[in-house]
């Protein structure tokens, strides 16, 4: 399983034209395998072949690299679900600080708990969107992936809390 999402990683990765830190696919190999180990028993994405969790996961997030410059930035993954694009940006930038952003509690712990073992720093915060309490600071980008509802839903919780929103879609 890891060697096919290796596989796939390395051959996407070019494309992006992204210059990655050391070690950064191997983490996100080991993320993968976690993420489809435990999703035997909990529901965290519906793509379950390693190929496709490498391209339709990993390498669309990050995508969003190629956009916009992510170091030093605080950046808040609203519906980040399994992790997505929140961790893949954090281990491809490991100089922003991620907070993951998820309803369901059970996803949340899961994070929590693994992402520490990989060497992958991010506050996990279980509540909704528009229930979480203004963040103090600047420089926040939210980012909101597809799970929400619509982009004027996500924008009408993202826009009052930060300067800046960005919304990736499927």
């Amino acid at each position: 399983m890891g060697g096919m999402l290796l596989e796939a990683l390395q051959a996407g990765l070019p494309g992006l034209g992204l210059s990655l830190p050391q070690g950064a696919v191997e983490t996100m190999c080991a993320f993968g395998q976690a993420l489809l180990e435990k999703n035997q028993v909990m529901n965290l994405t519906a793509i379950t072949e390693p190929e496709q969790v490498a391209r339709l996961h990993f390498l669309d997030s990050l995508t969003l690299l190629t956009l916009t410059d992510f170091r030093q930035k605080r950046v808040i993954d609203v519906g980040c679900g399994g992790g997505f694009p929140g961790v893949p940006l954090k281990i491809a930038c490991p100089e922003m600080q991620l907070t993951l952003l998820d309803s369901l509690g059970k996803r949340m712990a899961w994070l929590s708990e693994t992402l520490p073992g990989l060497g992958i720093e991010a506050d996990c915060v279980t509540a909704r969107a528009e229930k979480r309490p203004q963040p103090g600071g600047s420089s926040i980008m939210w980012l909101c992936p597809g799970r929400l509802p619509g982009c004027r839903s996500c924008v009408s919780c993202a826009c009052p809390m930060c300067g800046w929103a960005a919304c990736s879609w499927p």
